[in-house]
C-alpha cells in the first residue's frame, strides 16, 4: 500500500515523460474580423519546448509540471518571438500578443495562444515558423491560416522551408 502511495505522490510532481519519435507542431491562425484580430493558437509537445529553452541558455522551468517556474510563460514568449513571426503586406512584423496556455489531457503538449489587435484586412501575410529547427533535423511545423470562409490555406514548414505568403486579393 504504501508504494501505490508513493508511485501517486510522485506523478503528482513529475507528469509522464513524453516520449516520442517524430518532432512536429501544429499552428492554427485565424483572422476575426468582427475583433480585427488574428488569433493563433499553437500546439507544442513540452519537453521539445523545454529543451529548446535550455538551449538558449535559459534555466531549467519544469515546465507543465506543480513546480514550474514563474517566469516559465515569459520564456516562453521570448523563444516563440525569434522563432514565430507574422508580417504585413509591408513586411512589417506584427506583435504577437500572449494570452495563456494549457496542457493537453495526455499532458504531453501545451497549447499556446497569441493574437494581434488592431488587425485590419490586408492584401497579403507573411508567416515564418522555425519553432525547434534548431534542435531537429525531422521537425514538421504544420501551420493551417483561415482568412475568411473561402480563403484558407495549409503549410508545412521545416528546417529548409519555413517562410512563406499568401495573398489575399
Amino acid at each position: 500500500m504504501s508504494a501505490l502511495l508513493f508511485l501517486i505522490n510522485l506523478f503528482q510532481w513529475y507528469p509522464p515523460v513524453s516520449v516520442h519519435n517524430y518532432h512536429v507542431s501544429q499552428t492554427n491562425i485565424e483572422y476575426a474580423a468582427e475583433q480585427e484580430e488574428w488569433q493563433i493558437s499553437i500546439l507544442v509537445f513540452i519537453d521539445d519546448l523545454e529543451d529548446a529553452l535550455k538551449q538558449e541558455g535559459n534555466p531549467t522551468l519544469h515546465l507543465g509540471m506543480k513546480r514550474e517556474s514563474e517566469e516559465a510563460d515569459t520564456y516562453i514568449q521570448a523563444y516563440l518571438d525569434k522563432r514565430f513571426k507574422l508580417k504585413d503586406a509591408d513586411e512589417q512584423e506584427m506583435d504577437c500578443q500572449w494570452l495563456g496556455k494549457e496542457m493537453t489531457e495526455d499532458m504531453a503538449s501545451f497549447w499556446i495562444y497569441l493574437y494581434v489587435d488592431h488587425a485590419s484586412e490586408m492584401a497579403s501575410i507573411q508567416l515564418e515558423n522555425r519553432l525547434f529547427t534548431e534542435l531537429f533535423d525531422d521537425q514538421q511545423n504544420i501551420v493551417n491560416l483561415y482568412y475568411s470562409v473561402d480563403q484558407s490555406r495549409q503549410f508545412l514548414f521545416n528546417k529548409d522551408y519555413w517562410k512563406a505568403t499568401l495573398d489575399f486579393k
